[in-house]
């Protein structure tokens, strides 16, 4: 069997993580599994990892799931997190079956897999936090649908909690060792592909191929999500009816530049402020 280098992708939901597998799945030198959540269950053993391609596989194999960075281990009943997890103000109802440590899911990976280095995507908080609360708006109650509300349920507060990154690359170097860790931003991605292209497959150690045009798994408009906010009712409408509405509201209204208040802005750059001076330390 082939020494095959190995690689796990630490995701960020809304954060260029179906762009990055989509890239990885399609390089030649790289073999992309989606692996599963088992090591943050505990009532689930996680049983044996996923196997070592034998010879003739490409040469480093990339481990991915998206939910690794929310670092939320189930340690009690699952299907109360699942009932309760859009719920504002349910974090009392979940918090006794529930824990969030980054350095305990990092050792539990370290255990699982036989990865040796760890990538980790991470995205600016605003946009970040923006675009996660506008994919999970249409599981919020219908009355409470305001970026509050979202943050007053356990999983907007797992994502304030995610949003310290900070916490996650400190603990993934405390485990894996500071040089096996690599950060990349998302904004880089835009900004200039070609270097990140460059630096994303040399950490991988193969050879660099240009990024695709284009978005992947892009997320609503800020204009539609903020109708969907105000009046919940139109979710009852069939799909093509809903389809068309998007469509029509996309030519006729120029979309916002945010989905946010001048005030949240504020508050999510205050709140990230000395996380992203000690990640900007770390690295």
């Amino acid at each position: 069997m082939a020494s095959q280098s190995s690689v796990l992708h630490i995701g960020y939901p809304k954060a260029a993580s179906t762009f990055l597998q989509q890239y990885l799945d399609a390089h030649p030198e790289v073999s992309l599994q989606i692996v599963g959540i088992a090591p943050m269950v505990d009532s689930v053993a996680p049983h044996s990892p996923p196997p070592i391609l034998a010879d003739g596989s490409p040469s480093v194999r990339v481990y991915s799931n998206e939910k690794i960075a929310e670092s939320l281990i189930i340690t009690g009943d699952r299907c109360v997190w699942r009932k309760h997890r859009f719920t504002p103000g349910a974090w009392d109802t979940v918090d006794p079956h529930v824990s969030i440590s980054p350095l305990k899911t990092a050792r539990r990976f370290k255990q699982w897999l036989n990865a040796e280095r760890i990538l980790i995507l991470i995205r600016n908080q605003v946009e970040w936090l923006q675009s996660s609360y506008k994919y999970f708006l249409p599981r919020l109650p219908p009355r409470q649908r305001t970026f509050a509300d979202f943050c007053a349920t356990p999983l907007g507060r797992v994502y304030l909690m995610a949003g310290h990154v900070d916490h996650l690359v400190e603990a993934y170097q405390t485990v894996f060792g500071r040089s096996s860790v690599s950060v990349i931003r998302v904004e880089e991605f835009a900004a200039n592909p070609t270097m990140a292209a460059s630096s994303l497959c040399r950490f991988l150690g193969v050879h660099t191929q240009p990024f695709p045009t284009g978005k992947a798994n892009e997320g609503s408009k800020n204009n539609v999500a903020a109708i969907h906010a105000r009046f919940p009712i139109i979710e009852r409408a069939p799909t093509f009816v809903r389809k068309a509405g998007r469509a029509v509201v996309s030519r006729l209204i120029a979309d916002r530049p945010t989905i946010f208040s001048r005030n949240e802005i504020e508050q999510i750059q205050a709140r990230y402020r000395e996380s992203n001076r000690r990640v900007n330390a770390l690295l």
